[in-house]
């Protein structure tokens, strides 16, 4: 096969690609109406349908609604449920499998009993998970004791019972509370180096105390932040689950999220011009956007750690472990205001550096053109 026919071929899978996203648009515009006077219930359940129907008819490369279709749909939604595996017991896993094969059906059938199952295990999952984490938090953290704790979501398993996910959670708030403190001791030992007369020395159970509150504060405006989450948005992730095992490039966003997409899209947009990434609890700076608030400052680096997150001079919040969406809320913000990130450098030093918002073009999102004169061809 020639390159022509391969350029043929790779333009026909994009504007497949594209069509798809186009059609699901246009039948939601003219089904809007009925989105709109529906229930929750009724509302998802046309979702479903429209998604289930445009893939069949529009999809580049149709796959097949079969029982493999069916378990790979359904790990892909637990995944997204509880991806830390911080949340879920391996019984709530067990209830999701008892449907693992009948998700090709739910979806011609339009049934919700998976994501409305999801929905119902993971809200009442994160309730206890709060009770867990208070505990942890409030009570004796004894670093005497030499424990160890697995981050890597790939090598854990799902607790079996309520007790081992208990017994995880302390060690994971004492793993953020000891990260916190030895921040803030290498603050300390760079106060004091550098003669800062306006730094008072406090002792390690002052420190201590201190890291506590700050993992306490962070925790509590977590926790909250996952009450906030909408049913809507439990139930999108059944559907991208579905628009994924189709291929990576379709997905369907909830209200909220097509606000973020549609601003992401635009190409602009108010912030410091860092792109981010989640890595077990950490906020880390993947890359600095040439042109942006950040490259003309010039101290963010890629592979720096965002800690805290300050708005001028109010008191900076602590991020670890806060979701990626939550922290890019706090660093984005109006043209011209200030924004005072403390960062965790490669060499393990601190670092508080202020940035003045500004507004960012993402060059990638403007379509390009050029035209190429070869020598000698007038």
């Amino acid at each position: 096969m020639d390159e022509g026919c391969k350029n043929s071929k790779k333009n026909f899978k994009f504007v497949s690609l594209i069509s798809v996203a186009a059609i699901i648009a246009l039948a939601a515009g003219t089904m809007s109406f009925r989105l709109l006077a529906a229930g929750s219930d009724d509302r998802d359940s046309i979702i479903l349908s429209l998604i289930g129907q445009s893939i069949e008819a529009y999809h580049y490369s149709l796959p097949a609604f079969d029982d493999g279709f069916s378990a790979k749909v359904m790990d892909s939604y637990i995944e997204k449920l509880d991806y830390s595996k911080r949340f879920l017991l391996k019984s709530d896993i067990d209830a999701l499998n008892r449907y693992r094969y009948n998700i090709d059906n739910y979806i011609i059938k339009t049934n919700l009993t998976v994501p409305r199952l999801g929905t119902s295990i993971i809200k009442q999952r994160q309730k206890e998970a709060e009770q867990y984490y208070r505990q942890a938090i409030d009570g004796v953290i004894d670093f005497s004791i030499d424990e160890s704790v697995e981050t890597e979501p790939d090598s854990l398993q799902y607790a079996a019972t309520a007790d081992e996910l208990r017994e995880s959670w302390r060690k994971w708030i004492k793993l953020v509370v000891l990260e916190k403190l030895y921040d803030k001791i290498k603050l300390q030992e760079k106060a004091l180096k550098n003669n800062d007369t306006a730094y008072h020395e406090k002792t390690i159970q002052e420190l201590q105390a201190e890291a506590v509150s700050s993992v306490r504060q962070n925790y509590d405006s977590w926790m909250k932040s996952l009450e906030s989450i909408k049913d809507d948005s439990w139930t999108a992730l059944f559907f991208n689950a579905i628009m994924e095992s189709c291929d990576p490039h379709t997905e369907y966003f909830p209200p909220e999220e097509k606000k973020s997409f549609d601003v992401s899209l635009s190409g602009k947009f108010e912030g410091i011009g860092a792109t981010l990434l989640s890595r077990n609890g950490l906020t880390i700076v993947s890359d600095i956007l040439p042109g942006s608030a950040s490259w003309r400052q010039g101290e963010l680096e890629a592979g720096d750690i965002i800690t805290m997150v300050g708005q001028g001079d109010n008191q900076p919040v602590d991020v670890y472990g806060m979701q990626l969406d939550d922290v890019v809320k706090l660093i984005r913000g109006p043209k011209g205001t200030t924004v005072k990130l403390t960062v965790k450098k490669i060499d393990n030093t601190v670092k508080i550096i202020p940035l003045v918002r500004d507004v960012v073009v993402l060059e990638e999102t403007y379509a390009k053109s050029s035209v190429l004169t070869m020598p000698g061809s007038g």
